[in-house]
């Protein structure tokens, strides 16, 4: 039902009066006919009877008398405020002073109505309804802000970015908490705060927006170890125009850390690719110059003169060698002889060793808990690794400096954050090299394992120490990372996996031999090689050694020899990488022939994997070029049972 004045009643309207007269009530219903809506009323003219009635009747309207001495007026109206403080309170009154009308509505009252106007009464109370049903409204209103507001705390508190809103004058309204905890670190304010720059960079620099009204910048915080931010900025705009902006602040460290290592494993597999073939040629050809240099040094008629130029075409050849295996530790494709190493004991030789031999000014410190650090390692790539790293430490150090190697035992649960997302859940042995000395700026921190990169002066460094230390701790399953800072000094931290007792036990150490040539009897070696220069090469030194030498330039050529002489022939030695018949399919083709044939496979690169398997397979050892004599000697006595 609706009045004129647009009043709406959904029910009938219950209407409570005190205290008037039976002339005044029948004059107050009269007017309030003329609303158009249904109405109800009870009368009370107690107090006492007023509370029951408001407490049972519930009353959407109050109408009271306010007649001298004006006491019981006021006080029926303090028990209305207190119980339905929301319910209007219409006095009808006689004659009031201005200042006794103002006194009413300063307590409560929502309007008074003199009884000699009474037309006023319906307007009066239509305005009271109206504002009843704005004010609850306005209420709802309210209550769905709030409860929109506590949802939207709890999106904002779920998100892991930082969001932040600010107003047009630049003052930060509302944030998350993250985002509360970013500003806090790269603007030091928080809410309600006027925010005047990100990490040093101006406001109105990020917000500089482009036509589409989003930016994105990235910003590198100086503390927490240079964190790296992603920022991006919207703005929010009325019809008045913009009225402020949004700003979201992602912490993408540790995205840019994978990102930069996934790249760098990127150009290290390319590198790897190109390392594998230069090695295999530029092995062949060391295998010729040593091998050949080797042979005429064994020549007694040469001169003294003539033979020191020989050792040193022999010692530049080793030196190019470990330049190769240098290149090919970097991308992880260098053999290595793995056995149980007990890093305390091998870090306390060595640096004794570093005490005696670095310059006076570096003070060489060594920590480790007590126990032993068994790990599955390579003993000579150890201390190539501690080498390069000492070495990059006594670099950055010239004026001196501390040199602290540390050993210590991570145990990965699988709940826990790891290092390296790649490591496993066990224990790990952790490596940590410090130094004091220069840092490495941030712009380089991210290239330093990439081969040939160097910071020092020309023809002070290749830029493959560092390169080689990556590799050899990848070919290990292990991981490294640096942590350094500009003229504070520099930590490379390894984890390498951690043996078990039961695996120590069960081990065997390699045993090394004497520095001594093994000599054969004439037994019969076929020879398989399809460089001509490394066949004659290695039948020459064979044949120096005692051996009777059949040679072969390719697989099949091989397989016919075999066949024609297979009684004769005690050990087949072939190179891997041949055209048409590889080193893999003529093992196999020989094995059909001689289940129990001895064969050994030579190549100028590792092969990894496809070592490994022909090992499984049956084939006995394998050499990598360029071999000296006395190890090609002693591979092959044990081979022939000699040792």
């Amino acid at each position: 039902m609706t009045d004129p004045g647009g009043l709406s009643i959904d029910e009938d309207l219950r209407i409570l009066i005190f205290k008037c007269s039976a002339t005044d009530i029948e004059f107050i219903g009269r007017e309030l006919q003329k609303l158009s809506i249904r109405f109800s009323t009870k009368i009370a003219n107690t107090k006492e009877a007023f509370l029951k009635n408001l407490e049972e009747f519930k009353p959407g309207l109050i109408l009271s008398d306010y007649s001298p001495p004006y006491v019981e007026g006021m006080s029926v109206l303090s028990i209305a405020r207190v119980n339905c403080p929301d319910t209007p309170f219409i006095f009808v009154a006689g004659s009031l002073a201005e200042e006794t009308a103002i006194d009413t509505l300063r307590n409560g009252a929502t309007d008074y109505v003199p009884k000699d106007k009474l037309s006023r009464l319906a307007p009066a109370v239509a305005r009271a309804l109206r504002e009843v049903k704005e004010k609850k409204r306005s209420k709802e209103l309210q209550e769905r802000l709030d409860s929109e507001r506590e949802r939207l705390a709890v999106i904002l508190g779920g998100i892991s970015d930082g969001v932040v809103q600010i107003d047009s004058d630049r003052r930060i309204v509302l944030t998350n908490p993250t985002g509360e905890k970013y500003l806090k670190l790269l603007a030091n304010v928080g809410l309600g705060d006027v925010i005047i720059d990100l990490a040093g960079q101006p406001i109105e620099s990020i917000l500089e927006l482009p036509s589409d009204g989003q930016a994105y910048h990235e910003l590198i915080s100086e503390k927490q170890n240079q964190q790296v931010f992603e920022i991006s900025a919207r703005s929010i705009k009325s019809e008045f125009g913009a009225d402020g902006a949004v700003i979201l602040i992602r912490d993408v460290t540790a995205e840019r850390i994978k990102r930069q290592r996934i790249e760098r494993q990127e150009r290290l597999s390319a590198v790897a690719q190109l390392a594998a073939g230069i090695a295999h040629n530029f092995n062949n050809t060391l295998t010729v110059i040593i091998g050949f240099s080797e042979l005429l040094q064994r020549d007694p008629s040469l001169n003294d003169k003539a033979r020191s130029h020989l050792d040193y075409i022999i010692q530049q050849g080793h030196r190019a060698s470990q330049f190769v295996r240098q290149i090919l530790d970097f991308t992880r494709q260098s053999v290595s002889e793995r056995q149980p190493l007990d890093l305390s004991l091998l870090l306390r030789e060595v640096s004794k060793q570093w005490i005696r031999t670095l310059p006076g000014h570096i003070r060489v410190i060594f920590d480790s808990s007590s126990g032993k650090y068994w790990v599955l390692a390579d003993v000579s790539k150890m201390h190539q690794v501690l080498n390069n790293l000492v070495q990059n430490a006594v670099d950055a150090m010239p004026l001196g400096g501390e040199l602290r190697v540390e050993l210590d035992r991570l145990f990965l649960r699988p709940e826990m954050t790891k290092p390296f997302p790649q490591m496993q859940p066990g224990e790990w042995v952790v490596l940590s090299l410090s130094d004091n000395g220069a840092g490495i700026a941030p712009e380089h921190i991210t290239r330093i394992f990439e081969p040939f990169f160097s910071t020092k002066e020309v023809g002070k460094g290749t830029g493959l120490g560092l390169a080689q230390v990556h590799g050899i701790v990848r070919q290990h399953e292990g991981f490294i990372d640096v942590i350094s800072r500009v003229g504070k000094g520099t930590t490379f931290r390894i984890y390498l996996p951690a043996m078990e007792a039961k695996d120590i036990a069960q081990l065997k150490s390699p045993v090394y031999g004497a520095d001594k040539l093994i000599r054969g009897n004439g037994e019969k070696i076929l020879l398989v090689e399809d460089e001509k220069m490394v066949l004659e090469t290695t039948k020459t030194m064979l044949e120096d050694l005692g051996y009777q030498v059949l040679t072969a330039i390719d697989g099949r050529r091989a397989l016919k020899l075999y066949e024609l002489a297979r009684n004769e022939i005690a050990l087949v030695i072939t190179d891997m990488i041949m055209p048409e018949m590889d080193g893999t399919a003529l093992f196999i083709a020989l094995k059909e022939i001689n289940p129990n044939i001895r064969v050994l496979v030579s190549t100028g690169y590792p092969q990894g994997e496809k070592t490994k398997e022909l090992l499984a397979m049956g084939v006995l050892d394998c050499v990598e070029k360029p071999t000296d004599f006395v190890e090609l000697s002693r591979v092959i006595g044990r081979a022939l049972g000699k040792i």
